[in-house]
């Protein structure tokens, strides 16, 4: 994580991963994060496409990656999908509110 050097005072600096209209969607909501045994850091989102209400609506979850400690990160990947599901069009179906879980104890 990027930090302030300019002072004795130290100050941590918040990074945007993602943005009102990047990658045309509306609003990432819900965040989650955690580092993986090999010290890569997971960031799950909601990414809405269309507004920034609750389902029911086009929500998938997306994944950013990154394996220099947030300097730099991979091109998002969107890792859950509902599509057209239970008859109804994808823009009536989504899923949302990741979680991330790094089991150290079982491998």
């Amino acid at each position: 994580m990027p930090r302030d050097k300019s002072s004795s005072v130290r100050h941590q600096i918040g990074v945007a991963l993602r943005k009102h209209n990047d990658d045309d969607a509306h609003t990432y909501r819900i965040p989650a994060l955690t580092t993986s045994d090999r010290e890569t850091l997971l960031a799950v989102y909601d990414m809405r496409r269309r507004m920034s209400r609750d389902l029911q609506q086009d929500i998938d979850i997306k994944l950013s990656r990154s394996t220099d400690a947030g300097q730099t990160w991979e091109p998002v990947r969107v890792i859950m999908d509902v599509g057209e599901y239970g008859g109804l069009p994808q823009d009536q179906n989504g899923c949302s509110h990741p979680g991330i879980i790094v089991d150290r104890q079982d491998r």
